[in-house]
């Protein structure tokens, strides 16, 4: 399987190299609930758990996040 840094779309180059400005994902909701402090330790963070995964061949598809139309809060999908 390839890395999601090849995948088309996905999550990854939005976490990894989106401007804060432009990106679809809610920074902001990660960093709470993932009790980060700041964007740059989102995006350590999540490199570090998708090369983990990757090291222990578990990318592959999950259902409930890849068919979900939008995952987020109520306020995040309705914006």
């Amino acid at each position: 399987m390839s890395h999601p840094s090849e995948w088309v779309h996905g999550g990854y180059p939005e976490i990894e190299y989106s401007p804060l400005r432009y990106c679809p994902i809610d920074r902001e909701k990660l960093i709470e609930l993932g009790g980060m402090e700041s964007n740059q330790q989102l995006v350590r963070d999540y490199h570090s758990w998708i090369e983990l995964a990757a090291q222990n061949n578990h990318l592959d598809r999950q259902q409930k996040w890849s068919e979900a139309v939008c995952v987020g809060s109520e306020g995040f999908v309705k914006h």
